[in-house]
Order: C-alpha cells, then sequence, then structure tokens
C-alpha cells in the first residue's frame, strides 16, 4: 500500500496536473485568482514595490509578446472558464499572464527544492512553520544547496510572493491555500529514474486552455525532432565542443545536448564542469529561463553527488533571462560610448564595460545607476535588481559557440505589437530581410521573428 502511494506521487506530469494543474481538485485556479486580485490592486494603487517593481520589468521584457490586440473572444472566455475571472482591457491580461506565470514559478521552483531535497536527503526548512512565510521554505532551498548551486534560488520576477505584507488584502484567505499547496508538494517523491519526457514543459502546457495557447504561440517542438535537430547539427558531446541555444525556451535542446555530453563522457568532476563551461541558454521571458534552468538541474540528476563533494566549487548553472536578440546589437555603442544603455522595470541603466567583463554582484552595486535605483528598496528588491542586471547583460560576455542549436520562436511581423516592431524594425533594416527598402511597414507577411533570431544569432555567436 505504501509502494502504491509513493508511485501515485512520484515526479511526473500526471502527478503534477492532478495535484497543481486545472482539475476540479487542484487548487491552481483558486491560487491564480488569489494572485490576481493582488498584482490588480498593487497596480492600480502603485503600492507595494515588492510586486510593482518585478511586474514593471516582466511587462518591459516580455510582455509585448503578450500583447492582447489579437485575443478572440473566445480566448477571453477560456479564461474565464477556466480561472474565473473576467478580463476587461490589455492590462488585465497582462495582470492574468503574470498571475498565471507566478503560480507555475511557484510549481517549478518548489519542485526543485524538493527535488534537491529529496536527492540530498535533506529537512525541508521548517523555521517559518506558518503564515505568508510558507512561501518561502518552499522557494528557497536549505543553506547547502545554495552555497553549492547558483542561477535558480536567487531572488526572481515571481517572488514577490514571499515578501512581507504580500497579500494585504487577502491573508486570511491564502494561508489554507499555502498549506494545502505545502502538503501536496510534501508528498511529491523522485525515482531513480526520472521519465524521459520533459515534464516541467509539458505541465506548463496543461495549464494554458487550449483556446488560449495559439495566440499566446505555447507550442512546444516534439521530442524526436530536438534528437534529429542537434544530430543534423553535428555536435557529438565531445569534450570541450560547446552549443548555445539562444532562444532556449523550456530547454528542451539543452536536455539533449547535456544527454550526449554525458554519454560520451561519463559521469565524473570534469564531465561535470565541461558541461556547465560548453553548454548555455538564453531566453527572454522570465519564466521560460525558470522552466529551462530547471530542466538543467534534472539533467544534471546523475552528477548530484559530485556537485555537492567537498572538492566541487559553487556551480552557476548557464541558463539567462535575457535579450538575446536586440542587447548584442548594441555592442558597437558599447565600444564607443564605454557603457552598454538597458532598462529595469521602466529605469534606463547604464553599465560600464569593466563590469560588464567582470558582473560580480558588487561591481554591479557599485554602479551609479543601479546604485540610485536601489538605495531605497528593500533587500530583497535590491537583490532582484541586481540580479536580473547580471543575468540581461550575460550575452554580451562573447560567449562563442561551436554549435546554435534551437528552435526560434515564430512570431508574424503583422501580429507583433507596434512597440515590438519599432524595438526590432532596424535589425531586419541592419541585415537587409525587408522586401522593400521603404521599411517594415510595407513588410510582407512572410517577415518572421525567426529570420532576424537567424541572422542574429549566427553573426554574433
Amino acid at each position: 500500500m505504501a509502494n502504491s502511494t509513493a508511485q501515485s506521487n512520484s515526479f511526473n506530469l500526471e502527478t503534477l496536473t492532478r495535484n497543481f494543474g486545472l482539475s476540479d481538485c487542484s487548487i491552481g485556479p483558486e491560487m491564480i485568482r488569489m494572485f490576481y486580485s493582488e498584482i490588480k490592486q498593487t497596480m492600480v494603487t502603485g503600492k507595494r514595490e515588492s510586486l510593482k517593481i518585478r511586474f514593471d520589468d516582466w511587462t518591459e521584457t516580455c510582455g509585448d509578446l503578450f500583447n492582447s490586440q489579437n485575443l478572440s473572444l473566445s480566448s477571453f472566455e477560456a479564461i474565464e472558464e477556466s480561472f474565473g475571472i473576467r478580463l476587461n482591457g490589455n492590462n488585465e491580461y497582462l495582470y492574468f499572464l503574470f498571475s498565471l506565470h507566478t503560480y507555475a514559478a511557484l510549481v517549478y521552483r518548489s519542485t526543485m527544492v524538493k527535488f534537491l531535497g529529496a536527492r540530498l536527503k535533506l529537512e525541508s526548512k521548517d523555521e517559518i512553520s506558518q503564515g505568508v512565510g510558507l512561501f518561502d521554505s518552499l522557494l528557497n532551498p536549505p543553506d547547502l544547496v545554495v552555497e553549492k548551486i547558483g542561477g535558480l534560488f536567487e531572488e526572481s520576477h515571481f517572488t514577490w510572493i514571499s515578501c512581507p505584507k504580500a497579500f494585504q488584502l487577502n491573508n486570511d484567505a491564502i494561508l489554507p491555500l499555502i498549506e494545502e499547496f505545502k502538503n501536496r508538494n510534501d508528498k511529491l517523491n523522485f525515482p531513480s529514474k526520472l521519465p524521459k519526457e520533459d515534464v516541467l514543459r509539458e505541465f506548463f502546457h496543461e495549464l494554458i486552455p487550449q483556446r488560449l495557447r495559439k495566440t499566446l504561440g505555447e507550442f512546444h517542438t516534439p521530442y524526436w525532432l530536438v534528437e534529429i535537430t542537434v544530430k543534423s547539427s553535428g555536435f557529438t558531446g565531445s569534450k570541450g565542443e560547446s552549443a548555445l541555444d539562444p532562444t532556449c525556451g523550456s530547454g528542451t535542446f539543452l536536455r539533449e545536448l547535456i544527454r550526449l555530453k554525458q554519454k560520451k563522457l561519463g559521469v565524473s568532476r570534469e564531465t561535470l564542469e565541461d558541461i556547465i563551461e560548453t553548454i548555455k541558454g538564453y531566453e527572454l521571458n522570465p519564466l521560460s529561463q525558470l522552466i529551462s534552468i530547471s530542466n538543467y538541474l534534472i539533467s544534471l540528476d546523475s552528477f548530484i553527488r559530485v556537485i555537492f563533494s567537498a572538492e566541487q566549487d559553487r556551480l552557476i548553472l548557464p541558463v539567462y533571462q535575457c535579450d538575446s536578440i536586440c542587447l548584442p546589437m548594441e555592442q558597437n555603442k558599447m565600444a564607443q560610448q564605454g557603457y552598454i544603455k538597458f532598462t529595469i522595470a521602466q529605469n534606463e541603466i547604464k553599465i560600464s564595460i569593466n563590469t560588464v567583463v567582470n558582473p560580480s554582484s558588487d561591481n554591479i552595486a557599485g554602479e551609479i545607476y543601479i546604485r540610485d535605483l536601489i538605495s531605497n528598496l528593500e533587500e530583497s528588491e535590491r537583490s532582484f535588481v541586481i540580479e536580473t542586471c547580471k543575468s540581461k547583460i550575460a550575452p554580451l560576455n562573447k560567449f562563442q559557440a561551436d554549435y546554435l542549436v534551437g528552435n526560434p520562436p515564430w512570431l508574424n511581423w503583422t501580429n507583433m505589437s507596434e512597440k515590438l516592431k519599432q524595438k526590432i524594425g532596424d535589425i531586419w533594416r541592419g541585415y537587409g530581410l525587408f522586401e522593400f527598402n521603404t521599411g517594415y511597414e510595407l513588410s510582407t507577411a512572410s517577415d518572421d521573428l525567426a529570420m532576424a533570431v537567424t541572422y542574429v544569432s549566427a553573426d554574433k555567436y
């Protein structure tokens, strides 16, 4: 009987979907409604910087990809039917998506905490055993894990839920939901051999109503095509052979690249270090980056003992949340003016070349624009700004790969928001991709974001 129970709670798509998806017995829709209520209230009042700064940067980073101008009535109806949220206009649509992404991030990050705890036979953090502080124990692993693994458990766009006073409006209502979520998470167990399927990617697919999926472009590369693509690239997994997925999505290609490395080189400290040095990913969407870096960690399952051995230094999982297409086009300007310019949460930031080359937390915090931005922020918000900056400038460190492998995002020009067209129009013009010399206004329907991604990637990486 005990074995049957363990099997029913084993890490797989069916278990995650049953416990945390949209089924009748799931708590997912209720938590998403709660998050939506808090986000909407915060953005209307302008209070709670911990949430506002994260939402503003998320909107600035990938909100244009989720513009509601092409949403059909059917899509809005699907949201109301599945989540009980009636939306009015683009702002509320973005509040909903950020709520959905926050919930998904809670599932993924708490799953990774549980995964490492199970593999290392560590007890959960229990110093905070009640109240909204339970989110902290769900999102953050024991200190031993933080000391050995970087890049996954830092402050992110979605960790606002563990900030003080995150749920001022619905504090009493959220507590039972957190308790129930924790109970379900505690029962999750990880078999010695994990499923071959990309459980994390498929789970998010299940969270999106089918009528909304096409509008969001949430269709992923099937695994058989991933295998064929990597094989066709010529990548063999030999020592020192490097590969980059510049738009890595949920990390399916990274999983396959790591698998081939392990198959070719075996399980050792040298292989682990080679993988970290040579297999990297960039992703614009903060949630997709979280899924991808979680998949990267799961792919290193055979190396867990090596990672936590006394001889192994701290590993930074090399999957970065950044604009790998637009930012590299600014490198010529950086050489001329001595700094790179971008924005964080609607604040213009300038980072010197010296900090780009050596992006330590201290160097970033010492930059005048960052210093001015974080001077009045709480510790968690300061950490968020520094970690976000560190990740965003990653493509400027000129990682040149032997192979570029992946499936670029497919977004037709006619379906892009005007803001996104303005942002990337120069890339099209620079590579001569438009059919008409007069510019993107007369561009034909054949133009797609994937074209620009391919040209920039081949040129810069």
